[in-house]
């Protein structure tokens, strides 16, 4: 009988507690998909043709994203990436959305961050909320932006009031924080 390659599962440490799993979870995170296209980035040579393009673009700032000369300077592998990288999260933002609006029993969705400005996002959700008559908005285009303005946003009355967390704040999330009103040393005081 042939030995197998794969390892034998690894025995659970008794100083460690099981993975909580009560419960229905919904993650967000791209970090695998992201993974899958430098893969296949890799193995597909497009290292060079990457390179290319980023510069002819730093060449030429008044290019935006939409412009037909951008489009011109990618290949169809590239395109067909590109498609298939949207297709896929657009599906996966589809499915995780309408799983937690069924979980949670939401009576309507709410789109917003960058995310929210994506037009094959915006039908296909739209399309799947219709289809389970469930209520959906999306913010206007001007909007729809990164979630770093909207903290940035959120940030400056509070720059301006002059009111700062404690030096000890920790990246823990919780619904109390510390404030002191001690401004950083860059700051007029």
């Amino acid at each position: 009988m042939p030995r197998s390659n794969i390892a034998p599962p690894a025995r659970e440490s008794p100083t460690k507690s099981p993975a909580n799993t009560e419960g229905p979870h919904f993650d967000f995170s791209f970090s695998g998909i992201k993974t899958a296209v430098l893969r296949y980035v890799e193995t597909h040579h497009m290292r060079d043709s990457i390179e290319a393009r980023r510069t002819a673009l730093a060449a030429d700032p008044t290019l935006t994203p939409k412009s037909e000369a951008v489009i011109q300077l990618c290949d169809q592998q590239t395109l067909d990436l590109i498609a298939s990288f949207q297709y896929a999260v657009v599906g996966n933002l589809q499915r995780q959305t309408f799983a937690a609006a069924q979980a949670l029993g939401a009576q309507s969705i709410l789109v917003s961050g960058g995310v929210a400005a994506n037009s094959e996002l915006r039908r296909r959700l739209q399309a799947e909320a219709d289809r389970r008559n469930l209520p959906i908005a999306f913010p206007s285009l001007a909007l729809s932006t990164d979630n770093a303005a909207m903290i940035a946003a959120a940030a400056w009355p509070k720059l301006v009031a002059r009111d700062f967390a404690s030096e000890d704040l920790g990246a823990a999330p919780s619904s109390a924080s510390a404030s002191s009103n001690s401004a950083p040393d860059n700051l007029p005081r």
